[in-house]
């Protein structure tokens, strides 16, 4: 039901590199005017650049002024923001059952201040056997917890086993 409803929609994409915070917001903005926006997705959090000096000299500082950024421009255009980025998953420490490795909040490294900012965190785990869980470390409307995918076929997606 989801994929129909995405393959009916409008979709804009702005692959323009070297992105920075107002220039998204400034575009965004724009999209709203001319459409309806219902829904933003951002493909790589790292790729989006702050406008401060201060940002400039630490990474977490940058991160977490673009984090706040999204916050903000999603309060204000009245939509929600999926953002996507690759962290740097530890792989010195084993946790949950039969040892595997298990993704975590602790594990975004850099990227602390998604937890902080987002309301939502979703963390994807794959195990070796094609195993795979959305693991939701963080939910402010609702609850957390292991949620089971399984990948149909040849193709890199995932949809829910229910």
């Amino acid at each position: 039901v989801a994929a129909m409803e995405i393959s009916r929609a409008e979709l804009y994409v702005d692959d323009r590199a070297g992105l920075e915070m107002s220039v998204l917001r400034e575009r965004a903005l724009k999209y709203r005017n001319e459409n309806q926006v219902e829904f933003i997705a951002i493909d790589d959090l790292r790729l989006i650049k702050s406008n401060t000096r201060q940002a400039e000299q630490v990474v977490e500082h940058e991160l977490a002024e673009v984090s706040a950024g999204i916050k903000a421009l999603a309060k204000e255009l009245g939509v929600p923001i999926l953002v996507l980025a690759d962290s740097n998953r530890r792989q010195d420490s084993k946790t949950g059952e039969k040892d595997r490795w298990v993704s975590r909040m602790a594990d975004l490294g850099d990227l602390r201040a998604i937890g902080q900012n987002a309301d939502q965190v979703g963390l994807l785990h794959r195990e070796w056997n094609d195993e795979a869980w959305l693991v939701l470390a963080k939910n402010r409307t609702g609850k957390t917890g292991w949620i089971p995918l399984y990948p149909p076929g040849e193709f890199m997606f995932f949809e829910s086993r229910s």
